[in-house]
């Protein structure tokens, strides 16, 4: 595994001029200078040496399209394209991109590199006498602390809630048993502007919010509600959780948990709780993640949701 104190990237100068064509052929002079102009080629050290290099356009003059990545020989098989690209990716991000582009030939190795880190084909093109040119897409994900800056009453516009249960808990005598329920749940644009409005005012009250966001939209969140509770002033509300239907099972759901525990710690409380809907899809992703059944129930929740399951999750 490599430090990174070891790994280094920086946007590349016009004195990394002849380390660059030492790599790329394909470039000319002139537009080298308007990519250092535009912040759009960069330089990765390792140890202190230079290493790789990677330089970007906007494809449509909207998407960022990855034109070249280069890592020396002598350098693979280290983690540093990976490196390179990550970087990009949050560089894209920062800038609000919510999706990156490649392309690479058919008849080269590199598309299994890119897809590994999550690109998914979308595309090729063919011209004569040349392989297939792939190209492949991701859509850039950040999970961060939402604010009164960056999350508005609009922000939940195109958040899509849509759920198809076929199955709930339900309780079974003493013990619970899943059921055939079937329905689907969505939220109305008011619904999911009420929603957003909760959200701010929770924040300014204090309360902890976190969002996974694409560019300017908002495709998953987590409300941890300020105010401990329980017999010991153990436990703390995961009031409000959930991501967007067409980005479910890509681990966003566990980075937003990670960071409600995170928030939960801060808040001085030992157990996360959880009123939980009762679908089997929701209950599963819970346990998966390591939830079981709250050792106390509190009853305003409780009676709030009735089929809720009443879960917990013990704090690190």
């Amino acid at each position: 595994m490599l430090g990174l104190d070891n790994v280094q990237i920086r946007c590349a100068e016009s004195a990394d001029k002849d380390f660059w064509f030492s790599l790329d052929k394909h470039i000319t002079y002139s537009e080298f200078e308007n990519k250092i102009r535009d912040r759009r080629c960069y330089i990765l050290f390792f140890c202190g040496r230079p290493a790789g290099i990677l330089r970007y356009n906007l494809f449509w003059d909207n998407t960022p399209f990855c034109t070249l990545l280069f890592v020396l020989k002598e350098f693979r098989n280290k983690g540093l394209g990976k490196m390179l690209m990550a970087h990009w990716e949050r560089e894209m991000s920062a800038l609000g991109y919510g999706s990156v582009l490649i392309s690479t030939r058919s008849d080269e190795d590199a598309q299994h590199f890119y897809r590994k880190l999550g690109y998914k084909d979308c595309g090729n093109l063919t011209l004569r006498g040349e392989p297939q040119e792939l190209f492949l897409d991701k859509r850039i994900i950040n999970c961060v602390e939402l604010t009164a800056s960056n999350f508005n009453v609009n922000s939940l516009d195109d958040f899509i809630r849509r759920q198809k249960v076929s199955q709930c808990w339900r309780r079974d005598g003493e013990d619970y048993a899943l059921k055939p329920v079937s329905y689907t749940e969505d939220w109305s644009l008011e619904e999911r502007r009420q929603l957003a409005q909760k959200i701010l005012k929770a924040i300014k009250d204090g309360s902890a919010a976190f969002g996974a966001v694409s560019g300017n939209e908002v495709v998953g969140f987590a409300l941890v509600r300020a105010g401990v509770f329980g017999s010991k002033n153990q436990y703390i509300d995961l009031e409000e959780f959930y991501v967007s239907e067409p980005f479910r099972r890509k681990g966003i759901g566990k980075t937003l948990f990670g960071l409600a525990c995170g928030a939960a710690k801060n808040f001085g409380a030992a157990k996360l709780y959880i009123s939980a809907h009762s679908a089997m899809d929701s209950i599963a992703a819970y346990k998966n993640y390591g939830c079981v059944s709250a050792m106390e129930v509190n009853t305003a929740l409780a009676e709030k949701e009735p089929f809720d399951l009443q879960l917990e999750f013990v704090l690190k």
